[in-house]
């Protein structure tokens, strides 16, 4: 935006936070479903276990002639944060919605279990799958809040995932 007024603003509306957002995104939502929030250029990431190499202990001994070997082997697995798609997030009155490059990606909220905040992004946990999605926004996106108890109104500062957290179980709770 050239006056460098956030496109994302914050309101308070009793216990929930409400979003306003310029940012539209082309999507065709079900009758019934709204958008509740909506980030561009997000990044969806999960992390992902590799085997690096393996560790081997053990000994030998020399039985009638024979030499025996005994011992055990571990893999040394390492866990990273992996990069799988950029898009936008999407959260509606009953779904995540990631658009991404690759794939769109919906979590119904029905299946999530728990919202992780992160400085800059997001995890979502789900009761039917083992990994954690998690979504990354850029550190540059801002918020202005208005009415937010504690925070004086106008206040700009950088969207933290407590932010997305709260509209996020706010919007959950509400099913």
């Amino acid at each position: 935006m050239a006056n460098n007024t956030p496109a994302l603003q914050l309101r308070q509306k009793g216990e929930s936070l409400i979003v306003h957002s310029e940012f539209e995104p082309d999507i065709a939502l079900e009758k019934d479903d709204s958008i509740v929030l909506a980030l561009p250029r997000v990044i969806r990431n999960e992390l992902k276990s590799s085997v690096e190499g393996s560790n081997f202990g053990g000994g030998s001994m020399k039985v009638f002639g024979f030499r025996l070997f005994g011992g055990s082997s571990q893999k040394r697995r390492k866990t990273k944060m992996t990069k799988m798609d950029n898009g936008s997030f999407i959260l509606t009155d009953k779904k995540i919605i990631f658009m991404g490059d690759k794939e769109t990606v919906q979590i119904p909220l029905r299946k999530v279990l728990q919202f992780e905040a992160f400085n800059d992004g997001l995890g979502v946990r789900r009761h039917d799958k083992k990994t954690v999605q998690y979504f990354q926004w850029n550190k540059e996106t801002k918020v202005s809040f208005y009415g937010v108890e504690g925070i004086k109104d106008g206040t700009v500062m950088p969207l933290e995932g407590g932010h997305v957290k709260q509209v996020a179980d706010g919007t959950l709770s509400a099913l």
